[in-house]
């Protein structure tokens, strides 16, 4: 689920895909393109990245809304599952978000076609005659949106309710961090993210110049995955809403990394280098993935209570998208170390390449790494609600949530911040090489 600090690379369908294509990195690299150096210009960050952080920031909060919108309709529906969890058949929790998920991966292919077919231009690492602009792409996803307006307006029917005083909703939300299910099943969710989302900054370059993959193949692929994707989705919902979440977690991680493992290092030591290769690890990918993804979002729902549906939802929902951009941040300090630049990657030396097989064992072994807190994390819908009842309250270790949770708000807030601007982008501190010093 997403939320107003939703920062996962999902959230916006056309915009993710478009990162993790070549067309984004050539985007970021080909300068001498008339097309795309308008927006490669660092200097131009400034005007060009708050734009799309406020369109990121409004989506997220229309994003955010629906999420919570089922939840509250699997509320009114699932003999009040939250109001009486007990009574509530377990068969029945976890197939409406499943279903929702399901249903935004399928529509995902229409960002997918879009990218790759108007990118696949010469000045994207494509070999079509034509391509769009990037300010084009905005125009157009800009046109998708325009009809929501009216349909939420006229289609959406909504119950008038009390305004919340807010007073009361501190004191009841500092009251929902002092619960041990709260601040444990937290704790997991935000340090388990960091390592898990630990990742490295040269796989687009990898993908580009030593794999060779087009824009096309590369959105063709995606769209494939998308399938398996949504069919995991379906299957898991199906057939999975009594496994064992900590037993899933672990079996999806090591596969996801076990298959990983044999594409990047036969890739990087240039034992086998086929774009069909590279592309289509993450199609198989996608059939663990998916099952721990949606596992992992289970336990919201079992967490909350009466009248505080949406607080539970919000809280746990940004403490999860909110390790994700601490990871990019501590991924961009280990990669400023290593010799893993496009242009290194071009060069592709020996020594380019043992850099790329280090800073690919440090995201795997970190990857791993996560799964030491997974005892944190209730084994089933059953144990959740016996921890609710008796977890107890400490008021210590709410205070403990509220600090860490913090300092990692304002620490990826700083850091993207500085990334901006020339004069602070340099800095080791959030991936530069170091700045000189004036003479």
């Amino acid at each position: 689920m997403s939320s107003i600090l939703n920062a996962r690379e999902d959230s916006i369908a056309s915009l993710s895909q478009l990162r993790k294509s070549p067309s984004w990195s050539s985007l970021s690299t080909a300068s001498s393109s008339p097309t795309v150096s308008p927006l490669s210009s660092p200097t131009n960050a400034a005007m060009s990245s708050p734009l799309l952080t406020a369109s990121l920031l409004t989506y997220s909060i229309h994003d955010a809304l629906q999420d919570e919108d089922a939840e509250l309709h699997i509320d009114d529906e699932d003999l009040e599952s939250f109001r009486l969890p007990d009574r509530e058949p377990e068969s029945v929790r976890g197939t409406t978000q499943t279903t929702i998920y399901m249903v935004r991966t399928i529509f995902t292919t229409v960002s997918n076609i879009l990218t790759g077919f108007a990118f696949n231009g010469r000045d994207y690492g494509g070999d079509f005659g034509y391509s769009l602009s990037f300010p084009q792409l905005m125009l157009i996803l800009a046109i998708f949106c325009v009809p929501i307006i009216p349909i939420t307006w006229f289609f959406i029917t909504e119950e008038k309710h009390p305004g919340v005083v807010v007073k009361e909703y501190m004191n009841e939300f500092w009251d929902l961090l002092q619960q041990r299910a709260m601040y444990q099943v937290i704790a997991y969710k935000y340090f388990s993210g960091i390592f898990e989302n630990f990742s490295v900054t040269c796989s687009l370059p990898i993908q580009e110049f030593w794999a060779k993959a087009t824009p096309l193949n590369d959105k063709i692929f995606t769209i494939v995955g998308n399938a398996v994707l949504a069919t995991t989705l379906f299957m898991t919902g199906k057939y999975g809403l009594h496994w064992s979440w900590r037993s899933m977690q672990a079996i999806t991680l090591t596969s996801v990394i076990a298959i990983d493992i044999i594409v990047v290092f036969l890739t990087t030591w240039a034992k086998l280098r086929s774009q069909w290769f590279w592309l289509g690890a993450p199609v198989v990918e996608n059939l663990p993935y998916g099952v721990g993804f949606i596992i992992s979002t289970f336990v919201v729902v079992e967490l909350a209570g009466e009248g505080n549906e949406g607080a539970v939802y919000g809280l746990l929902t940004t403490v999860s998208n909110l390790s994700i951009p601490v990871a990019k941040t501590i991924t961009k300090n280990v990669a400023a170390n290593f010799k893993v630049t496009n242009d290194d990657i071009v060069e592709d030396t020996k020594e380019v390449r043992w850099d790329v097989t280090y800073v690919y064992i440090i995201k795997y072994s970190l990857n791993l790494l996560s799964l030491v807190f997974l005892p944190m994390l209730p084994a089933q819908k059953a144990q959740t609600q016996e921890l609710k009842r008796k977890g107890g309250k400490s008021k210590l270790l709410g205070f403990i949530t509220i600090v860490y949770i913090t300092f990692g708000l304002c620490w990826s807030v700083m850091v993207n911040i500085m990334s901006i601007y020339p004069s602070t982008s340099c800095l080791k501190l959030v991936g530069g090489k170091g700045c000189k010093k004036s003479e």
